[in-house]
């Protein structure tokens, strides 16, 4: 092999730490395909309070993050919070995992609302991001890249992304996305807190 390629700065470093010569590896961003019509103006809720999950419906995705954070700003604000979670694949997520899901959604408030969407494909991600004001990425094990950002770009949505791996080479915290601490349920919250309504 003359020269490897690597999706993000994060990836490429892993493997330099694990002994290939830094310049026999290049980063280049995974390619997206634009789905976003050049006359599209985006449109929100009324309450700016939708949040929505976009990918595999696994251990560690962690959706239970961005779950017990909407919990906890719904029973900390009295404010109706919703999530979306499209995401496929659940008969691959543990047992130990589904029952942790359960459990913070057992007994949850009113203002908590919480629809299982499904699996989608790429020729409809660009209208379900759509019609969500926010995308989460909450992973706890480091993304190489997160192909959900580009498609959240796309649709102008703006991303709150755990710094899992590549996900904070792509995430300028405050100008395009926001980050918190992966599987820090209570960081999260906080952002979610301050993006409802605004």
């Amino acid at each position: 092999v003359d020269q490897f390629v690597a999706p993000s700065q994060y990836l490429k470093d892993r493997y330099v730490d694990w002994g290939l010569e830094a310049d026999k590896i290049t980063v280049i961003a995974n390619g997206h395909h634009r789905r976003r019509p050049d006359d599209f103006v985006p449109s929100h809720s009324p309450d700016l309070n939708v949040f929505g999950f976009f990918g595999q419906f696994v251990d560690a995705k962690g959706i239970d993050v961005g779950l017990k954070a909407a919990r906890r700003v719904a029973e900390a604000t009295g404010r109706e919070v919703e999530i979306k979670v499209f995401g496929g694949n659940k008969e691959y997520a543990t047992a130990d995992y589904l029952a942790k899901i359960e459990a913070v959604l057992d007994d949850a408030p009113e203002e908590l609302i919480v629809t299982e969407v499904g699996s989608y494909s790429r020729d409809n991600v660009f209208e379900l991001m759509s019609s969500v004001d926010w995308v989460l990425t909450p992973s706890i094990w480091p993304e190489t890249f997160g192909l959900v950002v580009s498609e959240a770009w796309d649709a102008r949505r703006p991303v709150l992304a755990s710094r899992a791996g590549g996900l904070s080479d792509r995430i300028i915290d405050g100008v395009n996305g926001f980050s918190f601490l992966p599987g820090s349920d209570t960081e999260l919250a906080q952002l979610m807190e301050t993006c409802i309504g605004n």
